[in-house]
């Protein structure tokens, strides 16, 4: 049975992660500032990664203000702090010392139940049919700019997106999985080709996914000149799911004032009923 997702604050996994992030945000500099200044516990040939793990330390406090607001530096946190773990492993094995090496295993602990704890907090909020959970946050991310830009949604982009997932998943055709190609590309590629941004697209801020969509929809004709397939038709694609989750609801089609044919004052003096055609006759058969 699937529940609903329609769940906009934060979720009791996600409160949870962010005390986690503080408390190792904190943990994290005071190992940092330690391994600086004292020499037994990180030798002076590792001061630089001291130096780093005060760093990551901060990314996570920052990231722990608001999981959802900071996404960009939870990632950053999440993902820095794996070399890091290594760094201090790799302190403790040459030569072996024990400190730093417990410190790195520590650290490596905390960053897998960082992501545990993240992916149940999603889930929690996220439980779409046909996109996986990132590709549902892309979508998310992506109807906010085309239609939540424009002032006039009736529907949050989470309700929109749940609509076009819904609709994906009770296809049947093989040209699915092309959507799933289009959200990863926008994803991951899109930013950084489009502004040169290295950072996911769901990690960018308001106005420059703006950018982004703009700058796809103004050099449209130009790839589709330039590249054999992948981004020939990515805009198209994402108006494409952003209509369907819209305009396929009820307050979606209201807000065009559309009306459907059968609550039309003409669809009421029609007869509608199944009409039975008789079986047409061979021709040998006829006189």
């Amino acid at each position: 049975m699937n529940r609903p997702m329609r769940v906009y604050g934060l979720n009791v996994f996600e409160v949870y992660l962010c005390t986690l992030l503080n408390a190792l945000g904190w943990i994290t500099i005071a190992v940092g500032v330690v391994g600086v200044f004292w020499r037994w516990l990180l030798p002076s040939d590792w001061l630089a990664l001291g130096i780093a793990t005060v760093f990551v330390g901060l990314v996570l406090l920052l990231a722990a203000g608001g999981i959802r607001q900071n996404r960009a530096a939870l990632d950053l946190g999440l993902l820095t702090l794996v070399p890091i773990a290594v760094g201090w492993v790799l302190a403790g094995v040459l030569p072996p010392r024990w400190p730093p090496l417990v410190i790195g295993v520590l650290m490596a602990a905390g960053l897998l139940f960082c992501r545990a704890i993240r992916h149940r907090g999603v889930e929690a909020r996220f439980n779409p049919r046909f996109f996986s959970q990132r590709e549902f946050e892309t979508m998310v991310q992506v109807v906010d700019i085309l239609i939540r830009g424009e002032q006039r949604a009736v529907l949050s982009p989470i309700e929109i997106a749940i609509q076009s997932d819904h609709a994906l998943a009770q296809m049947s055709s093989p040209r699915r999985a092309e959507f799933k190609k289009v959200l990863f590309l926008t994803e991951w590629f899109l930013p950084l080709l489009m502004s040169g941004r290295p950072f996911p697209f769901s990690d960018l801020g308001s106005n420059e996914r703006r950018a982004v969509l703009e700058r796809l929809v103004l050099v449209h004709g130009f790839f589709h000149k330039i590249t054999a397939g992948q981004f020939r038709s990515v805009a198209r694609a994402l108006k494409m799911l952003a209509c369907v989750g819209y305009y396929g609801t009820e307050p979606g089609m209201e807000s065009v004032h559309y009306v459907p044919f059968e609550k039309r004052p003409r669809a009421a003096s029609l007869n509608t009923a199944n009409h039975v055609y008789p079986i047409p006759r061979r021709r040998e058969d006829r006189p």
